[in-house]
C-alpha cells in the first residue's frame, strides 16, 4: 500500500495531478484515475478539459451567462448578468446580438469589460462542467456576423430587426474552468486559439 502513497506524491508533483477525497482517484489534464483493489483504470473521455470546452463550444444549442458592469443609477458598476445567446466565430471568440434599448448593449458602450458563463448540457449539480471567457465586447458589423450568429440562433427573428446589433468579445483575457470537484483551474489562451 506504500506505492499507492509514494505515486500520489509522484504524480502530485511531476504531472500536475490533483488528489480527489479519500485518496480514490487523481485528476489531471488527460486522465482520470481511480485506484481500485490496486488496479488502475483510465477514463479518457476527454483527454483535457480544453477537450471539453471545445466540445461544448460546438455544440448547436448555444446560451451562456452574460455579466456586464451596469450603467443604471441604483446598480450602477456592480455586475448586471442575463442569459444570452451567443455563437463563436473562425477567430474562437463569442459573438452575440443584442437590442439597443437592452442593458447589456448601454452597459458595454460605457465599459466593455465582461465575461460570458457557460455550462455542458443538461447543467443539473456543481459537478458539471462549466467555464467562464472574461474579456472585452465592443460592436461589430452587423453583415459582417450575420450569417455567424443566424447559423445557431435561427428561431431568433428579431435579428432582423434594424435596432439589434452584432457584439463579439473581441478580447479574450482569461477562460477558467470547472469541471467538478478538485478540477478547477485556467485554460492557456495559446493552447485555446491554437486548438
Amino acid at each position: 500500500m506504500m506505492w499507492l502513497y509514494l505515486l500520489y506524491i509522484f504524480l502530485t508533483i511531476s504531472e500536475g495531478y490533483t488528489i480527489l477525497p479519500h485518496s480514490v482517484s487523481l485528476l489531471n489534464k488527460k486522465n482520470i484515475i481511480t485506484f481500485n483493489n490496486n488496479k488502475i483504470i483510465k477514463n479518457n473521455k476527454y483527454n483535457t478539459n480544453l477537450e471539453k470546452i471545445n466540445s461544448i463550444l460546438s455544440e448547436k444549442n448555444k446560451y451562456g451567462f452574460l455579466s456586464t458592469i451596469s450603467v443604471e443609477k441604483i446598480t450602477k458598476d456592480f455586475p448586471y448578468g442575463s442569459i444570452v445567446g451567443y455563437s463563436i466565430d473562425e477567430d474562437k471568440k463569442p459573438v452575440f446580438c443584442f437590442s439597443n434599448l437592452s442593458s447589456h448593449s448601454k452597459n458595454i458602450q460605457n465599459n466593455s469589460k465582461s465575461s460570458l458563463v457557460i455550462t455542458e448540457n443538461n447543467f443539473s449539480n456543481l459537478q458539471n462542467f462549466r467555464f467562464t471567457m472574461t474579456g472585452n465586447i465592443i460592436k461589430k458589423n452587423k453583415n459582417e456576423y450575420y450569417d455567424i450568429y443566424y447559423k445557431d440562433h435561427s428561431d431568433e427573428f428579431w435579428i432582423n430587426y434594424e435596432d439589434f446589433e452584432i457584439y463579439k468579445m473581441e478580447t479574450l483575457n482569461e477562460i477558467s474552468f470547472v469541471g467538478g470537484f478538485a478540477n478547477a483551474g485556467k485554460i492557456r489562451l495559446k493552447d485555446y486559439f491554437k486548438n
